[in-house]
Parts: C-alpha cells; structure tokens; sequence
C-alpha cells in the first residue's frame, strides 16, 4: 500500500473511532481523545481505552498523529500549538512533522492545525449530509465584522490594528468564515455592525441597528432564503447594563424591546417566522473582561450606567437568558461562553487585551477558531432537529 493510500485508510479509520468517542457534547476542555501505552515498537497502531478500535500511529514513530504535545492525547491544545508556532509564538517544544503534518503533504501549515480540529468534530462526515452549498446569514456584533462583508453603512472591528502576535488579518480567520469554509457553504448577508446590541434603548441611530428591529428581517438578499442563520448578539447588551427583563414565554408576548430577553424573543420571533425553513444558532455571549463596563475580576457582571441601568448583573444570567430563549424558538445553542475562552487566558485569546484594565473583548485568531468548534458542534445536533438528509 502507498504512503497515500495509507494515510487515507488510516485518517478514515480515525474518523470513525471518534464518532463512536464523541457521540456526547462536552466543553472544550474535555474535548479529548485519550490512548494506552503500546510497547510493541513494529506494531503502526495502538489501542483506544473506550472503543477497542485501532488508531493510527506515524509511520516514523510510536507518536499519534495529531498528538502534537505528546500527552497522549488529541485535544485543541494540539491545534493551538501548531498555529502559535507558525506566527512565531514561543511554545515549550519543537514541532514534531511526525505527528504534526496532519494531511501528509511533508509540512507544517494552518491546514493541519484544521486538520486537527476537523478530526476531533469528524466533521468530514458533515460533506455527506447536504451541507455543500448551504446558504449562510449572520447577525451579529463587533465579533462578526469583517471589512468588505457587512453593509457599508455598518462599523467594522475587524481587521483591527493589534500587538497581538495572532491577529485576525483575513476573512477566513474568523469564526463565521471558517464554519462556512468547512461545511463548504457560501455566505448569503452578513449583517454585522460593531457596537449594535439586540435591544433598543440606546438612542434613535443606535436602535436603527438593534437586532430585534429591521435588521433581523434582512438576512436573506431578495432571491435566495437562508439555511442557516448564525446569531452573534448580547456581548453589548451585557456591557452597557441593558435590564435583564423577564420574558420566558409565559407571559404575553412583548412590545417593548428595551429589555433583554423581551428584545431577544421579538428577534427570533421574526427570524423563525420568516426563514421557516432556515436552521437557527444562537451564539452564548464569550467571555468579556474589563474596561469601563465590565469588572475585572471573576464571575464578571456589568457595571453601573445610570439609574435605569443599575447594572450588577453576571454575564451567565444573559447567557442563561440565550439559551432559554432559543430553546423556546426551537433554535440551537453554540456555546461560544464555554468554547475555551476563560477568564484566564484572555491574555492569549483576545486581540485587543490591555494589561493595565484587563481588559479583553475581541477574540484573535485562535479564540475565533475555538468559536467555529462550538458552531459546528451545534450544526450537528441540528440533524435530530430538523431531520437533514
């Protein structure tokens, strides 16, 4: 068997062991494949603890491909080494080409660091499915910017001017553009706008913009409808203390939109209403730290605007308030607060971190790939939902 015949075997072998492991949702920092030690050294795989399938082992070493720290394990952790690496990011090893060169072409590249991911998701599956030229819409926030894809009269973050030695310099490094590139879909609107929230309040041109209004109603581009429909809204909403409200579909349904969870409901009222047939994912609010808004220490809550705005509240209860709603509206959940952006690391993942406030709101280039794992985990679950073929 040749080198390439091999590598595909084995990579489909591979796909197929962590279907079986990854049947259950879990966080980011659990999402792992761990492996026995095997002494024979002639022998080209070794055993996995839960399946009791064969797993592919580089033909150079005992080392697991994919395995890229050498814990034994293939986590994201493997991905996020190989992509610091390429931009110059000090990590605490040499890369390995034996269990770093994921697709077999003899070198190190951002493909392999996918490459990683794509097989911790087994994603490739997703090809088969009807996904190929899924038409894809996006509403959301500062995160979801990028220059050249959202209306002109929108303000855009990114590309943004950065120290950060990881930046988000192209379209394709960003959360949104990457899930579409993997699905192999192409993007439909792009109705992003920096600084926009989801609820009104904030004065008549901010409102212009508010989720819950017009905007929400222009995802499609007057020919085609779209599939899917991915919701990056809240993180604004958080930082300027917007109520929290109380709708939880109960009571009647609501007219002012002022308030979070009422402004959220119209929104996905709307959007369910007139994509019927669209897939919907809510994203959670990620981590956000610092600045004039936002306390600097953990669990983070918003701070005080003014006497309508007291602020005090924690960023899980808006994220709590996303989830319920979207279960509500028969929509999916991307977890973008537990994608593996913490309190912690804001330093490492966010572009825009300022040491002296602690500040940090806008993820770089490995936090928006962290983001694209969670979209893709709930495009998953959205096959029992709406039985795609």
């Amino acid at each position: 068997m040749n080198t390439a015949k091999r590598y595909i075997s084995f990579l489909f072998a591979f796909i197929i062991i962590l279907n079986a492991v990854l049947l259950t949702p879990v966080s980011a920092s659990e999402y792992k494949i761990s492996f026995s030690e095997f002494n024979d050294n002639e022998a080209e795989h070794y055993t996995n603890n839960k399946t009791g399938n064969d797993v592919l082992l580089s033909e150079q070493s005992e080392a697991l491909i994919g395995d890229v720290d050498g814990d034994r394990e293939i986590t994201i952790n493997d991905a996020t080494y190989i992509r610091r690496d390429l931009v110059n990011i000090k990590i605490p090893f040499e890369l390995d080409i034996a269990t770093a060169d994921i697709d077999g072409d003899r070198a190190i590249t951002l493909i392999d660091a996918t490459e990683i991911q794509r097989i911790l998701l087994s994603l490739t599956p997703l090809k088969t499915k009807g996904y190929e030229g899924a038409k894809v819409s996006i509403l959301g926030a500062s995160i979801s910017t990028f220059e050249g894809y959202i209306p002109n009269d929108y303000t855009v973050y990114y590309p943004h001017k950065t120290s950060n030695p990881d930046p988000v310099l192209d379209v394709h490094d960003t959360y949104w553009m990457r899930f579409i590139d993997i699905i192999s879909g192409e993007l439909l609107v792009n109705n992003s706008s920096s600084g926009s929230f989801c609820s009104t309040g904030h004065g008549e041109e901010i409102d212009a913009k508010a989720g819950c209004g017009i905007r929400c109603e222009a995802l499609d581009n007057g020919t085609d409808m779209p599939d899917i429909i991915i919701i990056q809204l809240g993180g604004n909403d958080f930082t300027r203390s917007t109520p929290l409200g109380t709708y939880n579909g109960t009571q009647e349904f609501p007219t002012d939109t002022d308030t979070f969870r009422e402004a959220y409901a119209v929104m996905l009222s709307k959007i369910t209403s007139k994509y019927k047939d669209a897939k919907v994912i809510c994203g959670t609010i990620p981590i956000i730290s610092g600045g004039e808004y936002v306390t600097r220490t953990f669990p983070v809550k918003n701070l005080y605007q003014s006497e309508s705005r007291p602020g005090g509240i924690l960023l899980d209860d808006y994220n709590q308030a996303i989830r319920e709603l979207a279960g509500l509206y028969n929509c999916q959940i991307a977890d973008f607060s537990n994608c593996g952006l913490t309190f912690e690391n804001i330093p490492t993942y966010m572009q825009d971190y300022y040491s002296k406030r602690r500040y940090g709101q806008h993820p770089n280039r490995s936090g928006h790939s962290m983001m694209t794992i969670e979209l893709l985990k709930a495009l998953r679950k959205t096959n029992a939902i709406f039985n795609l073929k």
